[in-house]
């Protein structure tokens, strides 16, 4: 219904109504549309979170303009994320055929409980290849709730920066390597979670009472959580397990150097083991950069192609503030700290992209 002047709602008996949007949610491509109608049979929504790998389910739809046309697949994955369609996504996969057309239509179990919306599909060609997409019908109940009641979504706001947890990262963080969790890669100020104490490189386990898979786990469970509540938070800190309570804010009013003769060695030193060349960070540097003139560490002037900086994604421009748990604000201290690691074991280090802090875990293999 995006840019849509008008809005008419055909059903399966030839019936038109003119429809009124009640409220949209472009960060889940979803939408809530009324019609004046009488004598309307709703579908029954089933459970989405009951739903397995390997169900057989239907996809109705109108692909290519063919009206009612029902296709037959089974559940190809749940929770797939990152698929790039939506800010949200948490996705149930299925190889029943899905076209251009298929948008909106619902995908039904066997019982004929309709468990998602038809939304996408990943092709080459732009038409079906096995692969398509459907938001579960717990989101889009949850989602359709507060747009007829509230005329928007309102998320709750934590105000952390997550990354995913790696084996590497968890081991140089003292915790186990098959550990569940999301990492914080760092805390926006002012934010609930800066309220409550918590810190970058805090991973977090469970939120409110339920155990936290990954970071994009983590993410829909705040944003599935209503502003203003006060949640349990349980992390891992340096190892040790601790807690806080946390009250979630609204995620809408918060979306709203020249070198010397030592330098050049020490820089000489740092490119041969790790692959980059670092300089100071001046306050014009910094101020250049956008960050505030007091900003702590080295810049990444330089990653050699193949070294073991690009491997671990670390580019020009970056920030680094850490090495391990040891802070950096000259190239001579970042020099030290990196002598002193063991790249065969492998190093921790946090950075500074585009204003977020993160952390990447550079090892010799």
């Amino acid at each position: 219904v995006q840019g849509a002047d008008e809005v008419t709602v055909i059903l399966s008996d030839k019936r038109k109504f003119k429809a009124k949007v009640v409220g949209t949610d472009p960060e889940t491509a979803l939408a809530a549309v009324q019609v004046d109608a009488h004598d309307l049979v709703p579908a029954t929504l089933g459970n989405s979170d009951d739903v397995e790998v390997g169900d057989w389910v239907l996809a109705l739809g109108s692909p290519f303009g063919l009206k009612e046309t029902v296709t037959a697949g089974i559940i190809s994955a749940t929770g797939r994320g990152n698929v790039g369609i939506a800010v949200y996504e948490d996705f149930l996969q299925t190889d029943a055929a899905i076209n251009p057309g298929n948008s909106g239509g619902p995908l039904v179990n066997l019982r004929g409980e309709v468990i998602g919306i038809n939304t996408a599909i990943a092709s080459r060609s732009g038409g079906n290849m096995g692969v398509g997409f459907a938001i579960p019908s717990n989101m889009a109940k949850r989602i359709m709730e507060q747009l007829m009641h509230e005329g928007h979504v309102d998320r709750g706001y934590l105000g952390v920066y997550l990354q995913p947890l790696t084996e590497e990262l968890a081991r140089s963080f003292g915790v186990d390597p098959n550990t569940k969790g999301a990492l914080i890669g760092d805390v926006i100020p002012g934010s609930p979670a800066e309220a409550a104490g918590l810190k970058a490189g805090d991973i977090i386990t469970r939120f409110d009472g339920r155990p936290v898979d990954s970071a994009d786990a983590l993410r829909h469970a705040v944003a599935n959580t209503k502003a203003g509540s006060k949640v349990k938070v349980e992390f891992l800190r340096k190892g040790r397990s601790q807690d806080v309570f946390v009250t979630l804010g609204h995620r809408s009013e918060a979306s709203v150097a020249s070198s010397t003769p030592q330098s050049r060695r020490d820089q000489a030193v740092v490119e041969a083991k790790l692959g980059i060349a670092v300089a100071a960070l001046t306050r014009e540097r910094a101020k250049s950069l956008g960050y505030p003139e007091n900003t702590h560490g080295v810049v990444v002037t330089r990653v050699t192609p193949g070294g073991l900086a690009q491997v671990a994604d670390i580019r020009a421009g970056d920030i680094i503030v850490a090495v391990g748990d040891t802070p950096v604000d000259s190239v001579e201290s970042f020099r030290q700290a990196i002598e002193k690691q063991d790249l065969a074991k492998g190093v921790r280090l946090q950075l500074l992209r585009d204003q977020i802090r993160r952390f990447v875990f550079v090892q010799a293999r």
